[in-house]
């Protein structure tokens, strides 16, 4: 449960820092441009750390599956081929929280992918601005 809150804490985080990052004004839009290659370098570094947060976990679950299935093998009382024992070793209780954990940091890799996409058309939206403004004041 504390684990669902931190990964839901986590998100929103990112969705209150994104928001702010992309707020943009007249007030602060030469800041902002100045500033955009930085935003896009911090957002870029939080979606290639959770892509290797998510290798290290498929290391841990491939791990795990092994161990768990050696550990059925050896429990039961009469012989189990390997494909039944690791059949059984996906439904321990390890295994299905790691896959949980996988699937949770999968999810915010694609938020993080689209909001990518987002910052790199920023550019573009404060060039808008800027014509904007210059045909305003003409």
């Amino acid at each position: 449960m504390a684990d669902e809150i931190k990964k839901d804490s986590l998100y929103e985080q990112y969705l209150i820092e994104i928001n702010k990052d992309l707020e943009l004004d007249r007030i602060i839009l030469e800041e902002k441009q100045l500033k955009l290659p930085g935003i896009k370098g911090k957002w870029i570094g939080r979606l290639i750390n959770h892509k290797k947060g998510i290798d290290n976990l498929w290391k841990l679950y491939n791990q795990a599956i092994k161990q768990v299935t050696e550990k059925i093998i050896k429990d039961s009382p009469v012989a189990i081929s390997k494909p039944v024992a690791q059949k059984s070793a996906e439904e321990d209780e390890l295994i299905l929280k790691i896959r949980r954990e996988i699937k949770d940091q999968e999810r915010i890799v694609e938020y993080l992918d689209k909001m990518e996409k987002v910052f790199s058309s920023m550019t573009y939206d404060i060039r808008n601005v800027v014509d904007m403004i210059k045909q305003e004041i003409m």
